[in-house]
């Protein structure tokens, strides 16, 4: 096995082992997945993320691009107790903000994240014109209203052949599944796509847009099934959640393998770090 998968599978590893003492709601998959868009820049330009809770995801991204030799990661969340607005379901009664801090230092990424206690679309418009993001991790808001307007507050800042990954994509939470069918697989500024998990990712890049059309399409059909079901945000009973287990299923989504994505990206920079 050559010398370079060896260094991609240590870092990963030991930047799991991390993230995995903090509590999430990130499974290995999903970690795994997010790592390999993390080492594998695929343009110059900024890791940000958008939803932090205690931290795990941004302990994962800043291993990440430590191991490639960049700079500290930004991440936004505005850490404050549960709304009737945000999915509840990640969110207690009390700020996490506290913890969510000494996970930063205790997993020794302090100097690594660039932390803004903000709500995402107010941090954006504060955004640096001239500054380009490479991969954006959304994971905050789980409405829909909440997922397409983080997509949107921070589209203007994607770098060309930049990714956008959102959480909960193949999840019964309905928001971010409706935000991605509509706002990337219907959208002609994206090309290349996939999930892992329940994550679901896709590039920035309209010159490509043509050749992915049609997969992009009978990948929106297949999400369509799920919005039917989880469309009006309330708890599926017994028989709709047979429905959604099966139509999930029907979405390829295991493990995304460094190898495949580096074959199916466009890389605008063939000399930029990678594990």
């Amino acid at each position: 096995m050559p010398d370079a998968v060896y260094s991609r599978m240590d870092a990963m590893e030991s930047a799991l082992i991390e993230a995995n003492k903090i509590g999430g709601y990130l499974s290995d998959r999903e970690a795994r997945g997010l790592f390999v868009l993390a080492v594998n820049p695929t343009c110059p330009g900024r890791v940000v993320e958008i939803g932090t809770f205690k931290g795990k995801s941004a302990v994962l991204l800043a291993k990440a691009v430590s191991a490639i030799g960049e700079g500290a990661i930004v991440a936004v969340d505005p850490h404050e107790a549960a709304s009737v607005e945000v999915d509840l379901s990640h969110y207690g009664k009390e700020s996490v903000h506290a913890e969510c801090m000494a996970n930063f230092s205790q997993s020794g990424v302090e100097n690594m994240v660039e932390f803004h206690q903000l709500r995402s679309t107010c941090f954006a418009k504060s955004w640096p014109v001239s500054q380009r993001i490479r991969l954006l991790w959304i994971d905050g808001d789980h409405t829909y209203s909440g997922a397409k307007g983080d997509l949107e507050a921070f589209a203007p800042y994607l770098a060309d052949g930049a990714i956008v990954a959102m959480h909960d994509v193949l999840h019964e939470h309905g928001g971010p599944t409706r935000a991605f069918a509509e706002g990337i697989l219907l959208s002609k500024d994206f090309s290349a796509f996939g999930f892992f998990g329940s994550v679901g990712w896709a590039q920035f890049d309209r010159a490509r847009f043509s050749a992915w059309q049609k997969r992009k399409l009978a990948a929106y059909k297949k999400l369509s099934r799920l919005i039917a079901l989880t469309g009006l945000d309330q708890p599926l009973d017994r028989t709709q959640g047979l429905r959604f287990r099966i139509a999930r299923a029907l979405v390829p989504h295991g493990n995304l393998q460094a190898r495949w994505f580096r074959e199916t990206v466009n890389f605008s920079d063939p000399c930029l770090p990678r594990l």
